[in-house]
């Protein structure tokens, strides 16, 4: 299991340690052996994730993201008797993937909501649900909006503003950098400029939306549950779900 934080060679934040929520997939993942069972980690970065499921007794494993510079690390870190067990695909989410209706168990997706619009989300979650097999479980991790970088009165004020005018995704913010408090050039060169918080009540209709039913909706403590420390603040830093295909 990873202990720290690793920067991803995408601008797209890190790597994180493992959530609770993480560690639901990877424990789900071990009743996931059958010869024709798929599991998929979108968003993989450098695959500890990936590592963790097929070595909790994973027959197969897609390991997706796009950046091909983190798939050779996968490739590379993995047990010569897993690699058997793995398929990376390269690609932007959701645009990029394209598989088979009710192919896949379980989905795993850590940290990729927050680079997506609102009309991205709703086509990635649709393509989630189409991939799953019925029954199948999606595990969800992002930030929420309650992170201590936004902990400032014009996000505050404009994010109930938003909620107020009825806005779609109040969340999401075209440019991040004039909103957070923390002044840090490394923080910039981490992530796009765009970036997209959730409260979990929006998250849980989206999905609703989409035809998923909610086994699990909760904030996470942050400081718990591998969120990088200068979004530690109120104990809820991270939404963590797990939602049926119905």
């Amino acid at each position: 299991m990873t202990t720290t934080h690793r920067d991803t060679q995408n601008h797209r934040g890190v790597m994180h340690p493992f959530s609770s929520t993480t560690k639901q997939f990877i424990a789900y993942a071990s009743e996931c052996n059958d010869a024709d069972a798929m599991i998929m980690d979108m968003g993989c970065a450098y695959g500890n994730v990936v590592n963790a499921a097929l070595n909790a007794g994973a027959n197969h494993i897609i390991a997706c993201d796009m950046a091909q510079e983190h798939l050779d690390v996968v490739k590379s870190d993995l047990a010569t008797e897993n690699l058997s067990k793995l398929s990376t695909h390269q690609g932007v989410f959701p645009q990029d993937y394209s598989f088979n209706h009710s192919s896949v168990q379980a989905i795993h997706a850590s940290h990729i909501l927050e680079f997506l619009n609102g009309s991205e989300l709703m086509a990635g979650l649709a393509k989630f649900h189409n991939w799953l097999c019925p029954g199948g479980k999606l595990f969800i991790v992002c930030y929420s909006i309650f992170i201590k970088e936004l902990d400032n009165s014009t996000f505050k004020t404009e994010y109930q503003s938003r909620k107020i005018s009825n806005v779609a995704w109040p969340g999401y913010l075209e440019n991040y950098n004039n909103y957070i408090t923390i002044e840090d050039s490394e923080i910039d060169d981490l992530f796009p400029s765009a970036f997209h918080l959730y409260e979990k009540e929006i998250l849980e209709s989206a999905l609703a939306q989409a035809g998923f039913s909610i086994e699990s909706s909760v904030y996470l403590n942050g400081r718990d549950n591998g969120a990088v420390e200068y979004t530690w603040h109120d104990g809820r830093e991270y939404i963590g779900i797990v939602a049926t295909r119905i």
